[in-house]
């Protein structure tokens, strides 16, 4: 295992914690979702990338 699987895998598990405390609301979670696909797409177009 090298650094980079080291750091995705810390990214992975750090990205998990806020869709945990949010497990008592499906409606929470639903938003939390929106929230976190939103700010993937704003990155990508800041950075020109389409996919």
């Amino acid at each position: 295992m090298d650094w980079k699987e080291i750091a995705l895998k810390a990214d992975v598990a750090g990205l998990t914690m806020p869709f945990l405390k949010k497990v008592e609301s499906k409606a929470a979670l639903y938003d939390l979702v929106k929230v976190l696909l939103a700010e993937i797409t704003i990155v990508l177009f800041c950075t020109s990338n389409r996919k």
